[in-house]
């Protein structure tokens, strides 16, 4: 049984001109122990399916049809203080700026803690040694002593850790991590990233992985959900995905990554930009930015049809030789 499932999941914003939907048909599973990687341009709807999942949309926001399903349970149709229940017990998310979702006026360790007494876990004493363990799990130099030190205090890194340590306190079952080393310089990312890694194989804990960065999704996933204009694209185990990847735009996020192995006077780009939710194409949302479109891809919404075992890709053309998608793509 997969320990998450979304399907068919449609969003909508409410904005000055009506409703807009900025995700359709979404579907995709997690099951338990497994890292899935949620990829794409900034703008495709990776970090609004996570809000959806952690029922964070706000009034503004709402799912308009699909369901996620949480073991059997189905997330949306709870009551709002279930739902809380939930959501920092069974499911834990880090955000992708900590300087702005750590509460400057509360000290780190009293921030960890709160959700240990507010899941009734512990009570106030055995939540501050629980939280200063976390702290030193998570590589905070002197726990003990900056368990009372405020946001502030520490550095971009050290609020990353203590939002880590923050999501794990309650030993959920699935983390979403959305863009976990945002603003983190190289050497910083590196230690984050296999802290991530080595705490989901110690605790057997399912991970969401939303990224843009296809090496992270090489060192850490093991299948990837492509994401484009507010639609699954593609969705592959990472071996497929890297070895035979399926959709025009998987093919051509691959090749915009810089490789030392080939001397390149200039990088390839993607022509043209993610349309924004007020404004996507009709037919296949791709089209106007794929080198392969036609006429047909303008005018027919393509489905999301199976191309191999544990693979599947949303696009007309699938049936084209790999010489014509060679021939037709070449940067």
């Amino acid at each position: 049984m997969a320990l998450l499932e979304v399907d068919g999941m449609s969003v909508t914003f409410k904005g000055l001109r009506g409703s807009i939907e900025v995700l359709r048909d979404v579907s995709f599973v997690v099951e338990p122990g497994e890292v899935v990687a949620l990829v794409g341009e900034s703008g495709s709807g990776k970090s609004v399916t996570s809000l959806a999942i952690m029922g964070l949309l706000g009034k503004a926001g709402a799912l308009s049809s699909g369901v996620i399903r949480f073991e059997d349970t189905d997330l949306a149709s709870l009551p709002p203080a279930t739902r809380r229940d939930i959501r920092g017990r069974d499911l834990a998310m880090i955000f992708q700026e900590p300087g702005t979702c750590l509460n400057p006026v509360y000290r780190v360790g009293f921030q960890i803690a709160e959700a240990l007494v507010e899941h009734g876990l512990c009570d106030g004493a055995e939540a501050e040694r629980r939280a200063i363990s976390l702290m030193e799990r998570v590589g905070i130099p002197a726990a003990s002593e900056r368990f009372r030190d405020y946001p502030h205090q520490f550095s971009g890194g050290m609020k990353q850790r203590i939002m880590i340590a923050m999501a794990l306190a309650c030993n959920p079952r699935l983390l979403i991590a959305d863009e976990p080393t945002t603003a983190l310089d190289v050497t910083i990312q590196a230690q984050i990233l296999n802290l991530i890694l080595d705490l989901q194989r110690e605790r057997s804990m399912a991970t969401l992985l939303i990224t843009h960065d296809m090496g992270v999704v090489a060192q850490m996933a093991d299948r990837v959900v492509v994401m484009y204009a507010g639609e699954v694209v593609e969705t592959a185990t990472a071996q497929q995905l890297f070895t035979a990847p399926a959709h025009p735009y998987t093919r051509l996020l691959l090749r915009s990554i810089p490789t030392a192995r080939v001397k390149q006077d200039a990088l390839p780009l993607i022509d043209g930009t993610t349309p924004p939710a007020t404004d996507f194409p009709q037919g296949c949302r791709f089209h106007p930015r794929c080198p392969l479109a036609t006429r047909e891809c303008a005018e027919t919404k393509p489905d999301l049809t199976s191309v191999a075992t544990c693979q599947a890709a949303r696009c007309l053309r699938l049936d084209l030789p790999a010489e014509a998608l060679e021939e037709a793509m070449a940067i």
